[in-house]
């Protein structure tokens, strides 16, 4: 100690140095160089990540380039190929055409009769069908122009007649959510939506539609049943029975 004071050293002085190098040294070692080497070890982590996952990519991507080169190359030879066969399929056929086509006259000839008949066929029940829907058109206006003249009212009867017709029938898969349809031609009949429930036995909602050309009458649609009690069908059955 007396040569450290010879030497103008303080003992005291240099302890309390070597002791505040200490502390600053474990200081910096915890809260500076520890977090900084750690996140330059994340750093290089990331970038040899980063780096992994491109030369990955890459290697994905040329894999991809070659797959699609070799499917477009297999494609191409492919094509070729059904071009080829097509050809070869193309000529064959106008090679048959060509020999079949004098041995085929005959039966060409024979086939455009027949076809001829059918058309001449078609023609006439096309005109009579023409002809009974201008008959029913006209029929039509004449019974409708009857009825507004007279003061006999027919859909009271038409009313009671379907309603009967729909006694004889089963409604047991009516429900609620039943589409219940009933077309008219001049007005509804009064509680005609509590004559149906009754006869349906079922709280299914009724709806109504207005349908001039049944031109008396009524027509109910449920379920796939179809009923038909006014002018219109009657005139049909004139028709057919003429």
């Amino acid at each position: 100690m007396e040569l450290l004071g010879n030497l103008g050293i303080d003992f005291k002085l240099l302890i309390a140095q070597i002791v505040n190098f200490t502390i600053l040294l474990v200081v910096l070692n915890k809260f500076l160089y520890k977090p900084v080497m750690k996140r330059i070890e994340d750093d290089e982590e990331e970038l040899l990540k980063a780096k992994r996952e491109s030369e990955k990519l890459n290697k994905e991507k040329e894999d991809f380039l070659k797959q699609k080169k070799s499917e477009i190359g297999d494609i191409r030879d492919r094509s070729k190929k059904i071009i080829e066969e097509a050809e070869e399929i193309a000529t064959q056929i106008k090679q048959d055409t060509e020999k079949k086509a004098f041995l085929s006259s005959d039966k060409l000839l024979k086939q455009t009769k027949i076809n001829i008949s059918s058309k001449l066929n078609s023609i006439k029940n096309e005109v009579e069908r023409e002809k009974n829907i201008e008959y029913k058109k006209a029929l039509s206006e004449s019974i409708s122009r009857l009825y507004k003249k007279s003061n006999y009212d027919l859909e009271p009867e038409f009313w009671k007649n379907l309603l009967g017709s729909m006694k004889k029938k089963s409604w047991s898969k009516i429900n609620k959510n039943s589409k219940v349809t009933l077309y008219y031609a001049n007005t509804l009949p009064k509680n005609y939506d509590q004559d149906l429930k009754k006869v349906l036995n079922s709280p299914a909602e009724i709806f109504t539609n207005k349908k001039e050309d049944l031109i008396l009458g009524y027509q109910l649609e449920c379920e796939g049943i179809l009923l038909s009690y006014n002018m219109l069908n009657e005139i049909e059955k004139a028709i057919q029975n003429k």
